[in-house]
């Protein structure tokens, strides 16, 4: 069974990569950590505010470019055509964790 997507709501899909990308933030932020603690020295506080401000930044860049950009898929799909998904109808009585994934 084929569908296509035709529309994403932008503010739906800005709320939900902004939350990523705050949480793929946390482990940059503990990756880049881990080194800045080992150098002493008045540049730590600067640093250490600026990683603290990490994950609002990623948050911020997520949530805008995911604005744009499912404006832009928006509006291409409406002349193009939107993306085309292949779905697989499942029973709903069987367990889902023991069937394949389908890409």
């Amino acid at each position: 069974m084929k569908h296509q997507l035709t529309h994403i709501d932008p503010f739906q899909a800005a709320k939900l990569i902004a939350l990523l990308s705050v949480l793929i933030s946390f482990p940059v932020l503990l990756l880049t950590a881990l080194p800045a603690l080992s150098v002493p020295g008045p540049s730590m506080r600067f640093l250490s505010g600026s990683l603290l401000a990490l994950p609002v930044v990623y948050g911020i860049a997520g949530y805008t470019l995911a604005l744009i950009g499912a404006g832009l898929y928006n509006q291409l799909a409406s002349h193009f055509g939107g993306i085309i998904v292949h779905l697989q109808p499942i029973d709903d009585s069987a367990d889902l964790e023991s069937r394949p994934t389908v890409v």
